[in-house]
């Protein structure tokens, strides 16, 4: 790859770590792209994308820790199911053809833009209480929520899968999740969902560097990048209200999806 190619790909991927750390996800929906853009190949492309998800989402996470923006024990319960099945597809992902991956891929993305743009009640102190098997009661800061853990587990599996798999971030899974099932507050949700991303950014990337050769002058590279913009992101994303901004990110994951679409049709 050309110097002047390289830089460009440096600067791309620094952009897309300060936006997508902005909304607790470590940037995997526009990881691959942009690197399938580049002619990197599918596989190359998430097996990178999971090593800098890594470094995105620690830098952010590192920034929200200090916040005591999260929940680190509602993390730890929801989230090992999520990297161990990462680290199971990210082996086995190298059997499936990029055609396939490539559509999957723009599947998610349709499906997770309606999350974004699907309006979210503002944040409230205390939800209403919820009982029953299967819920479990926090009190986290000056917030009260009940986590739908029967729902919450399973689905958080599920999104470890495709994040081996696609090399994508979950964040564009566990964000929705903590709000919309566990009655998490958004603040609270995209500084927890980042550090969740790091965990399973590991995860599959083991599986995917146990099962193939990966770049890793590449991989490094384009780490520093996402480290650097993840860290003034997550200082913006502190300070200001995401509900336009997360509207915006919903359009835009559908136009990459349809891109990604015509990307498996003609390559």
């Amino acid at each position: 790859m050309a110097t002047s190619t390289l830089i460009l790909l440096f600067v791309i991927i620094f952009l897309v770590g300060l936006i997508f750390s902005m909304f607790g996800q470590g940037g995997g929906a526009f990881f691959v792209p942009v690197m399938l853009a580049f002619s990197i190949p599918f596989h190359d492309a998430a097996s990178t994308s999971l090593f800098v998800l890594m470094a995105t989402s620690i830098s952010a996470a590192w920034v929200y820790g200090r916040s005591g923006m999260i929940d680190w024990k509602l993390a730890l319960v929801i989230d090992p199911i999520t990297d161990v099945l990462a680290f199971v597809s990210g082996y086995f992902a190298v059997n499936v053809s990029g055609a396939v991956l490539k559509v999957l891929f723009a599947l998610v993305l349709i499906f997770s833009s309606y999350f974004m743009i699907r309006p979210v009640k503002a944040d409230k102190a205390t939800s209403p209480k919820k009982k029953g098997f299967g819920f479990w009661h926090r009190k986290f800061g000056d917030y009260e929520y009940d986590a739908n853990l029967l729902m919450a587990i399973p689905l958080s599996g599920t999104a470890g899968v495709l994040a081996g798999l696609l090399g994508i971030s979950c964040g564009l899974f566990k964000v929705p999740l903590l709000v919309l099932l566990c009655g998490v507050p958004m603040k609270i949700a995209v500084a927890t969902s980042s550090f969740m991303v790091a965990l399973t950014g590991l995860g599959g990337f083991l599986g995917h560097s146990l099962s193939e050769t990966i770049s890793w002058k590449l991989a490094i590279l384009l780490s520093i990048a996402a480290f650097a913009g993840a860290q003034i992101g997550s200082r913006i994303s502190v300070k200001i209200d995401k509900m336009l901004l997360k509207k915006l990110f919903g359009v835009l994951l559908i136009l990459i999806s349809i891109w990604m679409i015509y990307n498996a049709l003609v390559g």
